[in-house]
């Protein structure tokens, strides 16, 4: 019996090579480099805790590290006045410069004899530190006799007092003396007409009674708030001041303004209507040995920090509100609240749009102008709104940046919206005035690169994949790729047959914008004033964006749909980012909610027949996402190598 060999099989073909290993001095860079980044970041960390632990705390160095029921000995600690539980009322008192010819024949501001209280009264009952957006009203009528006749005027001309009076019981009642930070040497103004009384009777004896006591205790810590404006108004010959920039920011480091040295156009007053009052929550307890010490460095601080119409009274109704509120945000409501000029001759449009904006700045730091307004919801709803349109954008980049076939895609939509985009990135620069003189070259280069993220970076990635272009190694290192099979079989159910059908969405979607009666046409109307005119040099960007730009949009997203409709396949952006542009556009409806609208009697864009269109269409395309399979975005056919 012969034995049967089989052949073996010993060459076991090419071995591949083992990737190589990371050098170890390299490995070691880069375990030093996230070391590094991770001291940094504990750094930065560490410092942000301390900014923000110092803006919410900014007297920690002074504090008592105990609560309340851990203190043994009372005489060591420093209680606040007002704590989180006490109940307090705010008492108001308005004052206005009178002169007095005996002791004021040169017409300057006194504070022993230029002023009379129009107004005294509690404006706030039973609030606490907790308490938040109180609203109340009162009406004053302020005399403008001695007004007429002053050379200069100043914001302090016509001033509040706001004194907190405590509800009893409270430590107040308990009070057998005070200390105050003010030094000596500092004359502060009158806060109550009874102390003014006094003084004018030239009865200036320390406090003798409990009630005289504990009123010139909390006098001590009331404030002074000034209730003139100056803001500067348009001349009807178009006439300016020359100089007026330079003088307003040297008198802008301090807190009294005046008309003195500025032409009348420059600055005119304005009495103040709504006034936002804050009382920050400070009731932790203090250590007395440091609180004294740092209460007698400030009494040695000597340093004080701190034309009308011609009928005889003027009415007006003084808006005041009140919130408890934390450090941080008094912060920040400082620094939102630096004061800006208004031009109050402006067009009543521009007059409620600035009034929206400075209410929105003031909701951010927590201030309310009424009970009815919404401004803080809609402007979460608007930031929500921003970053889902973010996000949907750069879902769009990125749906074009990685498509390598055109299997699916409207190659004539594709083509009108990127021309679509190409021209709102130049209408978008002019707008931004970015070339023009005058211009700082920061603003102008900011200006162009918003331009191309958000209007030239989308439509390079379109062309490129419409055009099929790939990038080769030599010169113009770029190359137009033919179509696959499936690619040329795609396009043939776009066009083929149906020139009419792309002519009559051409001439539909130009037809809708080219009208403005027609495009504009008010589905729900318009609460405000009429918006102005478009200034002349906006007249082009506008036109080309209304006649060109909107309709050559419209047109792209219907031949898409179209083609997603006969193909019954879904191209041209992910599900997600469609249902998206759905989210978006159904915020901008909350507007016109009654409970939802951020004020009854603001600016509010009518709902336009435009605007409806649009909402179907992104409606439309969001459910052909769901209801026809998914185009791949990157399709291997027989004609693909």
């Amino acid at each position: 019996m012969a034995t049967r060999h089989e052949k073996l099989d010993l060459d076991p073909g090419t071995v591949p090579s083992r990737k190589r290993r990371m050098s170890g001095c390299k490995c070691m860079l880069i375990a030093v480099a996230v070391l590094l980044t991770l001291l940094v970041s504990i750094g930065i960390a560490k410092l942000a805790s301390s900014i923000f632990k110092g803006m919410r705390e900014p007297h920690n160095a002074l504090y008592e590290n105990k609560t309340l029921a851990e203190v043994r000995n009372m005489s060591t600690i420093v209680r606040p006045l007002v704590d989180r539980d006490q109940k307090f009322d705010i008492v108001a008192t308005v004052w206005v410069r009178t002169l007095d010819p005996r002791d004021n024949a040169s017409g300057q501001y006194d504070w022993m004899h230029g002023e009379e209280h129009i107004f005294s009264d509690t404006v706030f009952h039973d609030v606490t530190l907790m308490d938040e957006h109180v609203h109340t009203q009162v009406n004053l009528s302020i005399p403008l006799e001695t007004f007429s006749k002053a050379d200069t005027l100043e914001n302090f001309d016509i001033r509040a007092t706001f004194k907190v009076v405590p509800q009893s019981p409270s430590l107040l009642d308990h009070i057998t003396g005070f200390t105050s930070w003010v030094p000596p040497t500092i004359v502060f103004p009158d806060i109550s007409p009874e102390t003014y009384a006094r003084k004018l009777k030239g009865d200036f004896s320390p406090p003798e009674t409990l009630e005289e006591l504990q009123n010139a205790a909390l006098e001590s810590f009331a404030v002074s708030a000034p209730l003139v404006d100056l803001h500067p108004i348009n001349s009807a010959c178009g006439r300016t001041s020359v100089g007026a920039e330079d003088a307003e920011a040297t008198d802008a480091l301090g807190l009294v303004l005046s008309t003195k040295g500025f032409p009348p156009l420059e600055r005119h007053p304005y009495v103040v209507t709504r006034t936002d009052l804050r009382v920050v929550r400070m009731d932790k307890i203090y250590n007395k040995k440091a609180f004294d010490s740092h209460h007698n460095q400030l009494r040695r601080n000597d340093a004080f920090l701190g034309s009308f119409e011609t009928p005889q009274f003027m009415h007006v109704t003084w808006n005041l509100a009140y919130s408890g509120s934390t450090a941080e945000k008094l912060l920040l409501s400082e620094i939102l609240s630096v004061a800006n000029t208004y031009n109050t001759t402006d067009t009543e449009f521009k007059k409620i749009k600035a009034q929206q904006s400075v209410e929105l700045f003031q909701r951010i730091h927590g201030h309310k102008h009424s009970v009815n307004n919404h401004m803080g919801r809609m402007l979460i709803i608007d930031l929500i709104a921003f970053i889902i349109n973010f996000i949907r954008i750069n879902l769009e980049f990125h749906y074009w940046y990685t498509r390598s076939t055109t299997v699916g895609i409207s190659i004539i939509g594709s083509s009108f919206a990127a021309l679509a985009y190409t021209l709102l990135f130049g209408t978008d620069l002019w707008e931004r005035k970015a070339f023009w003189e005058g211009q700082s070259l920061l603003s102008s280069l900011y200006a162009v690169v918003m331009a191309v993220y958000w209007c030239l970076l989308t439509p390079s990635v379109i062309l490129r994949a419409v055009l099929r272009l790939e990038g080769t190694d030599r010169f113009p290192y770029l190359t137009l790729m033919p179509a696959s099979h499936l690619e040329r079989a795609s396009a043939r159910v776009e066009t083929k047959g149906r020139k009419w059908w792309i002519i009559g969405i051409l001439i539909g979607a130009f037809t809708l914008n080219f009208f403005d009666t027609l495009r504009e046409f008010p589905l729900i109307s318009r609460t405000g004033p009429t918006p102005d005119p478009v200034p002349a040099e906006f007249v082009i960007p506008n036109s080309i964006e209304n006649y060109l730009v909107n309709p050559l949009f419209l047109s792209a997203n219907i031949l898409q749909q179209v083609l997603n409709y006969r193909s019954k396949t879904f191209a041209g952006g992910y599900h997600l980012a469609a249902w998206m542009h759905v989210a978006v556009l159904f915020t901008g409806l909350v507007a016109y909610a009654p409970r939802l609208a951020w004020k009854a009697g603001g600016i509010r864009d009518p709902l336009s027949l435009e605007e409806l269109v649009t909402l179907g269409l992104a409606i439309s395309f969001a459910v052909q996402g769901v209801v026809y399979r998914r185009v791949e975005q990157d399709i291997e056919d027989k004609d693909t190598n």
